[in-house]
């Protein structure tokens, strides 16, 4: 059963924007687990908290990413 619920809509940047921004879906978990784990990252996402500690597990990361893709379109 899949975690983060997808949709299939690509947004793609215009006027000279090379930007794309793709469905998130199971495969880029690897990924966010990564970024939930990275204190630069969390300082910029958790509102400049200087907590080095601060860090979110696998259970962690499914919940947020799993609760946002229920009601929103979560693109990467």
């Amino acid at each position: 059963m899949s975690i983060i619920k997808t949709h299939d809509i690509t947004l793609y940047g215009g006027n000279d924007i090379d930007i794309v921004l793709r469905p998130l879906c199971d495969d880029h978990l690897p990924l966010l687990y990564k970024w939930c784990a990275d204190p630069e990252v969390l300082y910029w996402t958790e509102g400049g908290t200087n907590d080095t500690t601060l860090s979110y597990g696998a259970d962690t990361v499914h919940a947020i990413y799993e609760g946002v893709s229920q009601n929103a379109f979560a693109s990467l």
